[in-house]
């Protein structure tokens, strides 16, 4: 983490030497008739599902590391919001999503193959107000050139104007009832609009030194993510924000630095720390979660160590910081849910669940869906939903997920092209190129998926060949399948001794015997790395 935020501090100051003003606020507006320009298919745009909301009407917007989708008929179809011609949505994936009512709101970022030593690059805002019908780009906000200070009660601080899009990646969106947008942004810090991302002003949070921000409190430090020189300014963890909850005139913060509350719109702050002994397990907050029930308000944050002695875990109150209590140690979760009484953490290693507020939890057992019997290849859950109908939805690293029976069986939906419509490819296999190590893992193994479509029920084999055309694997052998869209054939990497092939490009081959007797074999290229 350390060594992460040094790369990060010695780029701005190398980008930030000579820039001209950028910041001026540039705009763009795209009207969709009826969503007709949008493309609607049966498929996600990516696998890796990092966000989902929920708007007023009970439909679902899907954030994934390749773009927008949208599903009015619980994940029959979805469309797809990408940047095109007639539409410019950001480009990269999904950082950030928030919906209140019709308002949409999505934050986007890219990995810039010229920037070196880089986390990202953020590529805007996008704001709907009618619930996708249009939109409005904003270019990722920034400051003018010469922001060099800001006016906390009375006094003035000096502040590194942030004016690059690098490393300047928007993490998280909250929207209050009266439709103030805050944004924690990882180089950009914390913003707040109240018309709609046209103007944004910078939120100043207690430094790390202090665990308060008030009219009384020490004033002299710096709005910094990190030091500079250049610019005279000493940085903080604490303004480095990556997550935000807000409500009324409540926000709070989560940064590298600890949890951060206010009361009255952001003006003043109190901070809770690993270091002040508020009995969170550790400093970096990726994720808050306000939960409501019978009364009683639950927040949780998930929390991560900066410093040895600090912890993965979440950290809960139950008294608005008062006091503090660590459950799921040793968990990396990535986000929450709650639906009544119920609460849900999506976490590195699956999907758990609370009914007693939180305080003691349990994991959903290994997923497969019901239809293909194939598994999930992933315990990466990354976000959860329960709608009104208490379907509950999870966002994997191996897909879109839900259950509408409380886990007892599963629906697996996957970014997949189809093989089956005239002119379409008749196979493929995914990902490609593959690494045993590091792709879909799954119990210590790696999984490739082959794609492909059936007319008729069929038996079918697959058998794996390297460059001179030596079987090298048969991963499948005379199996029975139904006829569609077929997409749970995998392959480990593996060849016949149970030795992982060597790297290199091997060909596949699909045999196929339908039950009224027509045979066909299809082809296709493999390509394995390390």
């Amino acid at each position: 983490m350390i060594k992460i935020l040094l790369q990060i501090a010695l780029l701005i100051l190398s980008l930030l030497i000579g820039l001209n003003d950028l910041s001026a606020q540039q705009i763009r507006n795209f009207n969709l008739d009826g969503r007709s320009t949008l493309h609607k298919s049966a498929r996600l745009l990516g696998n890796s599902v990092t966000d989902l909301k929920m708007n007023d009407l009970n439909q679902l917007w899907v954030g994934t590391g390749k773009g927008l989708n949208f599903t009015s008929d619980n994940g029959t179809t979805f469309e797809e919001y990408i940047s095109s011609d007639e539409l410019d949505i950001g480009k990269g994936g999904v950082s950030a999503l928030a919906v209140m009512g019709d308002i949409v709101i999505v934050a986007n970022a890219f990995n810039d193959p010229d920037v070196e030593e880089s986390n990202g690059t953020g590529s805007g805002l996008t704001i709907s107000m009618d619930n996708g019908f249009s939109w409005t780009h904003i270019d990722q906000p920034k400051d003018a050139d010469d922001a060099l200070f800001e006016i906390i009660f009375g006094d003035t601080i000096d502040a590194l104007p942030i004016v690059i899009d690098v490393d300047n990646i928007t993490f998280d969106i909250a929207i209050t009832e009266d439709s103030t947008i805050y944004i924690t942004s990882f180089a950009g810090g914390v913003r707040s609009s109240t018309d709609l991302g046209v103007t944004w002003k910078r939120i100043v949070l207690p430094p790390d030194e202090e665990d308060m921000l008030t009219d009384s409190s020490n004033h002299d430090f710096d709005l910094s993510p990190v030091n500079n020189t250049f610019f005279g300014v000493t940085g903080s963890f604490n303004h480095r924000p990556f997550s935000i909850i807000a409500w009324g005139d409540t926000v709070i913060v989560g940064t590298a630095g600890g949890i951060n509350r206010s009361t009255d719109g952001g003006v003043s702050w109190y901070k809770f720390t690993s270091r002040n002994r508020s009995g969170i397990s550790g400093d970096w907050v990726v994720s808050l979660h306000r939960h409501q029930w019978n009364g009683e308000e639950t927040i949780l944050a998930a929390t991560r160590p900066t410093v040895a002695g600090e912890f993965l875990g979440v950290s809960l109150t139950k008294d608005g910081g008062i006091s503090w209590r660590t459950v799921l140690r040793g968990q990396r979760v990535w986000n929450f849910a709650s639906d009544d009484s119920v609460l849900y953490a999506a976490a590195d290693s699956g999907l758990f669940k609370s009914v007693d507020g939180g305080i003691t939890w349990a994991s959903f057992s290994d997923i497969t869906d019901q239809e293909t019997d194939t598994p999930l290849y992933t315990r990466t859950v990354y976000s959860a939903i329960v709608m009104p109908d208490k379907r509950l939805w999870a966002g994997t690293a191996d897909g879109l997920i839900f259950t509408n029976n409380d886990g007892f069986t599963w629906t697996v939906l996957r970014a997949v092209q189809s093989t089956s419509e005239p002119g379409s490819i008749r196979t493929y296999s995914y990902p490609n190129p593959f690494s045993p190590a590091r792709h879909n893992v799954f119990n210590g193994e790696g999984h490739i998926r082959f794609h492909y479509s059936l007319s008729e029920e069929s038996t079918v084999s697959i058998s794996v060949y390297d460059f001179s055309m030596t079987l090298v694997a048969a991963p499948v052998n005379g199996v029975l399948r139904n006829a569609g869209e077929r997409d749970g054939e995998t392959w480990t990497g593996r060849n016949g001794f149970g030795n992982i092939v060597a790297n290199g490009t091997y060909f596949y081959k699909i045999s196929i015997r339908g039950v009224s007797g027509r045979e066909e074999a299809l082809w296709g290229k493999v390509m394995v790395i390390e």
